[in-house]
């Protein structure tokens, strides 16, 4: 039974990973694809950690790294990306309008 819980747990992760980087490929501004590589993408990897977890506690092995790996993961993707989308919105603020990515990284090369 819990073979089957560590299988829906790593699939779940690897689906919510593979359309975090599929929205990020797909959509077309950056606020669009740090949500998409933020939101999806950290909660794939926390259920693959969960079922790596569940994996080692049916072996009888408790590792707490894997607990202490899951709220790393979850307190720091959401505050990276905000500390990425810090120049943006400033250049959002400057420019009146969202540019696209290839805007953002010109006024980024060119300042």
């Amino acid at each position: 039974m819990i073979e089957i819980l560590i299988s829906i747990c790593i699939i779940l992760g690897v689906f919510l990973s593979l359309i975090g980087s599929i929205g990020i490929l797909r959509l077309k501004d950056a606020y669009g694809r740090m949500h998409a590589a933020t939101k999806s993408a950290t909660l794939g990897i926390i259920f693959v950690i969960i079922g790596t977890f569940f994996m080692f506690l049916m072996r009888g092995e408790l590792l707490l790294q894997l607990l202490f790996a899951i709220v790393f993961v979850f307190l720091t993707a959401p505050v990276a990306a905000m500390i990425i989308l810090g120049p943006l919105t400033a250049l959002v603020s400057n420019f009146g309008r969202t540019p696209r990515l290839m805007n953002f990284m010109t006024a980024i090369l060119n300042t």
